[in-house]
């Protein structure tokens, strides 16, 4: 089998075994060569450093706790069945945010994973001022692993005084 490589003029060269140049394409699944199969060669930082990784994918979800119109009490509201996720994820951030607010104080908010309490993940206390606004002071930030077929549920833990309806979690995440 004759080597193939691109020369500075991004066309294909069958005398050499060596590239010297930029070349701008999207990311090539590896099936032989330092890599492990399967996978892809990625830009790992802006000055173009490489490296060998398993592909990934943006894989963000919502997950409703508690509807538009419905008022939040402990527990996972509206919807106690939770999302099942369909492929491992790694989540990085969640933000919290409701329908209306809390007449006064905080609502304290997490995410289960199969019934359980996420290791490293406490919950979020989101003050009556930021519930609805879905701002940064309702975000939480790390790195939680999640299984193909875990279940995650949106879990109300408290509210301030005269509770606000509707719960929901925006989650950031790559499979």
């Amino acid at each position: 089998m004759t080597n193939r490589t691109l020369n500075n003029t991004n066309t294909l060269q069958t005398t050499a075994n060596t590239f010297t140049g930029t070349v701008t394409m999207p990311n090539v699944k590896v099936t032989t060569g330092s890599g492990t199969a399967g996978q892809v060669l990625v830009s790992t930082d802006t000055a173009g450093t490489t490296g060998w990784a398993a592909p990934s994918a943006p894989n963000d979800i919502s997950v409703i706790a508690f509807g538009p119109t419905s008022v939040r009490a402990a527990g996972t509201g509206d919807n106690p069945f939770g999302v099942k996720l369909k492929r491992a994820t790694t989540f990085t951030e969640i933000t919290f945010r409701c329908a209306t607010a809390d007449a006064s104080g905080n609502g304290s908010y997490k995410i289960q994973k199969n019934g359980s309490d996420v290791s490293g993940m406490a919950a979020t206390s989101v003050a009556s001022t930021d519930q609805v606004a879905g701002t940064n002071n309702g975000t939480v930030t790390g790195s939680w692993a999640f299984s193909k077929n875990d279940i995650l549920t949106l879990v109300c833990v408290s509210n301030g005084t005269t509770p606000g309806m509707g719960l929901m979690a925006d989650i950031l995440g790559n499979s």
